[in-house]
């Protein structure tokens, strides 16, 4: 949440009713189709970049790459995607710089940058194998079965067969050594590397299964080597990732053996423990200057402890006028009982805010928010399902809306309702639509278009 954001938020919270203070109107825009169509002139003499179709067309190459290369982390994908790189950054750099607009040198700056930092990721991902390596010593001779077949090679059922075998007995050896307690001087990764490690394995079955299932059934020599073994195989794959998040990363044995067999990869979503996968002061820097964003770590660190100094002072501001003295933590709590009554209510209270949002940046022309972006958004309800993820809501053109279903328990229904009173949903609700992420995206389908690249 910005700075703005939370400061809107106290105040409408210190005013008590917290509501609108711009006239609100429960029906529909007035939608004038004629002004809803934009200056067509002022689009023709818009400027261009000459850079466009160059990142077009890097785009689509790249795309085009990932898809063929489909084996995450393989050799031969490391390979070709670093070639590639730097290849596009030879080429960039032979441009002419200096010659080119402003809009294009804006390209140009942005696509260089882009593909540096995709040689940084490759540098990364390198020392993360490295440190999985003695966990995952068989991780490339499986990766290897994949490429093959994407170069359309036949395979040779008994070598494969022998292959698979062998990266069995590794599995069911590193499996067996961590089940154990451990001993003294034994060698075992850390939590991250556990973490990272069980989440490839994950990646190497989803490959595995793919280069499984284009033969098998197809090729009865194939078969006739190869499925049992694949079989087991996988078996093993799964005891080893469940292993590796149970005994080692820590998480509780029934969600380490659900997200194993689901076989997800990273960022599925559960209710172990948090680990992070730290990237070190050398990745962030690297990353800080991918961003252009012209501070230090440290820089940093300071400018968010001056902002929550400032924004800590505004809280016992407005908890002093709710009647809590400096205790902003009961006033909190306080506000957090404000919800409005489950039904028909919250939309309505999430239509009217969005609503209030567009008018009151039309009143200080601080904003243009064209008409059709105030016409076409639209509003649906979270599950439970989601919710759980998701406590708050989601925007863009689609506002996704939290709050309490009858499927719920009451303490899902009472955390939904406190996250979601008015006041909460209000800096939530403008920073989703307009002005927020549905104006970004609008403007971002209208303008420049090949810069989605780069996520501007």
């Amino acid at each position: 949440m910005t700075r703005t954001m939370v400061l809107v938020a106290v105040a409408m919270v210190a005013a008590g009713s917290g509501r609108a203070q711009v006239p609100v109107a429960s029906e529909p825009p007035r939608v004038d189709a004629l002004a809803a169509v934009p200056d067509l002139s002022a689009l023709v003499a818009r400027p261009t970049s000459e850079m466009a179709a160059v990142v077009e067309r890097y785009a689509a190459d790249v795309q085009a790459l990932q898809r063929r290369y489909d084996a995450p982390g393989s050799p031969a994908q490391r390979t070709r995607m670093r070639a590639h790189h730097e290849a596009w950054r030879t080429k960039l750099r032979a441009l002419d710089f200096d010659r080119l607009s402003a809009e294009g040198k804006a390209d140009w700056v942005l696509l260089d940058a882009h593909l540096a930092q995709q040689l940084v990721l490759l540098d990364r991902q390198a020392a993360q194998r490295a440190e999985m390596a003695p966990w995952l010593p068989f991780a490339d001779s499986l990766l290897v079965l994949q490429d093959r077949r994407r170069e359309l090679r036949e395979v040779d059922g008994a070598q494969a067969s022998r292959t698979l075998t062998r990266v069995m007995r590794q599995v069911d050896s590193l499996r067996t050594l961590l089940e154990g307690p451990p001993r003294e001087g034994q060698a075992r990764p850390t939590r991250t590397v556990a973490n990272r490690a069980a989440e490839t394995i994950d990646l190497l079955r989803g490959t595995l299964r793919s280069w499984h299932r284009f033969h098998d059934g197809f090729d009865p020599t194939y078969s006739w080597w190869l499925r049992v073994p694949y079989a087991k195989l996988d078996t093993s794959l799964v005891r080893y990732a469940r292993v590796l998040r149970e005994r080692v990363v820590g998480m509780p044995a029934p969600i380490a053996q659900q997200l194993s067999l689901a076989g997800q990869g990273p960022g599925s979503a559960n209710d172990g423990p948090i680990v992070g996968d730290p990237i070190g002061a050398e990745g962030l820097a690297a990353d800080l200057r991918w961003q252009m964003i012209p501070y230090t770590p440290q820089e940093l660190i300071t400018i968010a402890e001056r902002e929550y100094a400032f924004l800590l002072a505004e809280m016992k501001k407005a908890s002093r006028q709710l009647g809590f003295g400096d205790d902003w933590k009961r006033a909190m709590d306080s506000v957090k009982t404000t919800w409005v009554a489950p039904g028909r209510q919250q939309p309505a209270l999430i239509r009217d805010l969005a609503r209030e949002a567009e008018a009151w940046f039309a009143a200080r022309d601080l904003v243009t928010v064209p008409p059709l972006a105030i016409e076409d958004w639209r509003m649906e309800m979270l599950g439970p399902d989601r919710q759980r993820v998701s406590p708050f809501f989601l925007g863009g053109e689609l506002i996704l809306v939290s709050y309490p279903t009858d499927a719920m328990t009451d303490e899902e229904k009472a955390m939904s309702l406190r996250g979601n009173n008015p006041h909460f949903s209000r800096a939530v609700v403008h920073h989703e639509l307009n002005p927020g992420h549905h104006l970004q995206g609008f403007a971002l389908e209208r303008s420049n278009r090949h810069r989605r690249l780069f996520s501007t």
